[in-house]
């Protein structure tokens, strides 16, 4: 489990109380939340499914971790940046 740093808390929070849908909640409720998503991510299971779907999915061509990276930030930001 990767625990984020108060520096990483504070840019993943800026904005939230700004945005179309405000999240109204303390910063502690915030930092909480933003770790639960960290650590659903971090999670060797969820990491190991993901890659093996998209090893599947573009077989016999298989991607670096590194463009899987690329990849999944990439998904990431198309599908909810357009909300």
């Amino acid at each position: 489990m990767a625990v984020l740093t108060d520096q990483e808390s504070i840019r993943m929070s800026r904005g939230l109380e700004t945005d179309s849908i405000p999240i109204n909640y303390s910063k502690v409720q915030i930092k909480t939340a933003l770790q639960a998503v960290e650590d659903w991510f971090d999670k060797p299971a969820v990491k190991a499914v993901l890659a093996a779907d998209i090893d599947t999915a573009t077989a016999p061509f298989v991607f670096t971790n590194a463009q899987k990276k690329k990849l999944i930030k990439r998904w990431l930001r198309f599908r909810f940046d357009k909300e």
